[in-house]
């Protein structure tokens, strides 16, 4: 039987790895999602097209024939571009599946439906009942040689990019957030306390490491990819050397020690919840033949005619 990605119990599919003794300053929770599709790019193609998946991944209720035809164009403009990984289709992925396995729902609206370039900032962001805000580092990696070195050199990137960078460049996304926010069926008082930490977020300014001691925003690394190859005592051993070492550090990175090869920024009291996602699948994911057949599905369909 073939299981469809809409159909996919991805709760049932996650499991919680321990966190490390030496690590429990630094990562709250790690989980681990096992995501098997076979013939994945033509399961992807329907998913996206024919299940709403688009709909989905991009947070919209509708999808007009213009939507679908800049959809498909720019699907043409990615399979002739040089590149092999597809971030900004796992990130809508994320999108999707994230929900699927916690309880929370997402505060943002992709204002085109675009498989060519990303928002700027972190990559998503989420609420759940009670009105905390969860922001997402979404990194991923398509290999055909997915080992845990290689795994463990995508985890430091996201912790890096999450941690390391200057400010969090994402007014855009916070001024949507706010938009979705305000209507939302939630009470005042929960909207009041989404809207102090998209406040807050905004006004980082820099010092990002201050988010960590705010109870109503979780800071969260989401690594996806195919195949991932470790295992748990692997990653164990790779957290701990990826956060202690300035091992993949920036040279000119304030926290890197390169006197002593030690990160410090793991002095944080509390840091992250660390997800990894494996989509796993007998043949290849290809960036040219998935856009060839969401084209496909969307010309069959005739989707993108007024």
């Amino acid at each position: 039987m073939v299981i469809k990605m809409i159909d996919y119990r991805y709760k049932e599919h996650t499991r919680e790895i321990k966190v490390p003794l030496e690590l429990e300053k630094n990562i709250e929770k790690i989980f681990s999602t096992s995501v098997i599709i076979n013939n994945i790019n033509e399961e992807l193609a329907k998913f996206l097209v024919d299940d709403n998946g688009i709909l989905s991944a991009l947070n919209k209720e509708i999808m007009t024939w213009t939507d679908w035809k800049y959809l498909k164009e720019s699907c043409k403009s990615s399979s002739r571009m040089t590149f092999e990984n597809n971030g900004i289709l796992m990130e809508f992925l994320c999108q999707y599946i994230l929900p699927n396995i916690f309880d929370i729902n997402s505060l943002l609206l992709y204002q085109e439906p675009s498989f060519e370039d990303p928002e700027g900032g972190n990559d998503l962001l989420f609420f759940d009942s009670k009105g905390n805000v969860f922001i997402f580092e979404v990194k991923s990696k398509i290999s055909n040689n997915y080992s845990h070195t290689e795994l463990k050199k995508v985890i430091k990137k996201g912790y890096t990019s999450l941690f390391c960078s200057s400010e969090i460049k994402n007014h855009k996304k916070i001024c949507i957030a706010r938009k979705i926010t305000e209507d939302l069926y939630l009470s005042k008082s929960k909207k009041d306390i989404i809207f102090d930490s998209l406040e807050t977020i905004e006004e980082v300014e820099g010092n990002i490491i201050s988010l960590c001691n705010n109870d109503k925003i979780f800071l969260n690394i989401c690594i996806i990819g195919n195949g991932f190859n470790y295992t748990d005592e692997e990653l164990r051993e790779d957290l701990k050397d990826a956060l202690f070492s300035n091992n993949y550090c920036k040279r000119n990175c304030k926290y890197n020690d390169t006197t002593n090869h030690n990160c410090t920024i793991n002095r944080l009291q509390k840091s992250f919840i660390l997800n990894i996602i494996s989509i796993e699948f007998p043949e290849e994911l290809s960036v040219t033949e998935l856009n060839n057949k969401i084209i496909q599905r969307i010309e069959i369909g005739k989707l993108d005619v007024q």
